[in-house]
């Protein structure tokens, strides 16, 4: 498969088209998007063609790995990348949008703004924490703007931004005859007849989530290992290794804020 054309109904992208795809959208200083393909997800998408909706893939990288391309290119460099605290734009019932600045002695400064929505067309996971879904979307788009995790046809927005949209607002599903509606608490097979996969957390997630946790509350890995599994074993009912990607990202959302303070505590 040409990794410039998207995926036809039922097919599934390789690991080596995912690699094509990454290539093309080449380094960021020091580092390359290819050493990062265990920070990409494919998601499904509707898309449109010749008046019908189909389900297609594309891959989009997620904010820890835009996190972990910024931080490895910086430290390759000996410069400093800083993430101020949140602004609030607007704190409503309706919701809460932050802006982020995300600032590199190597490429500047760096704006980004996300929301979460607080009424009923929010998740419950924005809803119960709004200010680390706003705070960590926003975090990913400042370093998209700065050209970490930016692939081909994704523009500034993230897996956890589109997992966000895709599970909580309707989203159309095709019979042949046209658009249907699929709420995601009841999935149903797509129109080509597969039903939607659960994400797993990778391994480079799973070694994020240790080394957050282990900053975080200042202990050794092993012990933070220790302690994140049994975090996911009361939460989620099972180990990590066996968690979905939401609840992966459920956790990176929360020790972010804090992780992001040691740090700047840290470097001070």
């Amino acid at each position: 498969m040409d990794a410039n054309k998207r995926t036809e109904p039922g097919e599934t992208m390789t690991r080596e088209e995912i690699l094509q795809l990454l290539e093309k959208a080449g380094p960021v200083g020091t580092v390359h998007h290819r050493d990062f393909i265990d920070f990409v997800l494919l998601l499904d998408r509707q898309q449109k063609v010749n008046g019908q909706w189909i389900t297609v893939q594309q891959p989009y990288m997620t904010i820890d790995g835009r996190i972990a391309m910024a931080c490895r290119d910086h430290a390759n460099q000996g410069r400093k990348l800083d993430f101020h605290d949140p602004q609030v734009i607007e704190n409503s019932e309706l919701r809460l949008t932050l802006r982020v600045t995300v600032e590199s002695e190597i490429y500047g400064r760096r704006h980004g703004i996300a929301s979460s929505r607080l009424d009923a067309g929010g998740s419950p996971f924005e809803r119960g924490h709004p200010w680390e879904v706003a705070e960590t979307s926003a975090t990913g788009r400042a370093l998209g703007a700065m050209g970490y995790g930016l692939l081909p046809r994704t523009g500034l927005v993230s897996a956890e931004e589109v997992i966000l949209v895709t599970h909580d607002e309707v989203t159309p599903v095709t019979d042949g005859r046209g658009p249907k509606t699929r709420l995601p608490e009841t999935p149903q097979p797509s129109g080509d007849g597969r039903r939607p996969r659960k994400h797993r957390t990778t391994s480079y997630q799973r070694e994020q989530i240790v080394t957050m946790y282990a900053t975080v509350h200042d202990v050794e890995r092993d012990e933070a290992r220790k302690q994140v599994e049994a975090l996911f074993g009361q939460r989620f009912g099972h180990a990590m290794e066996r968690a979905s990607y939401d609840e992966g990202s459920k956790v990176i959302a929360e020790l972010l804020p804090q992780w992001n303070k040691k740090r700047k505590g840290a470097a001070a």
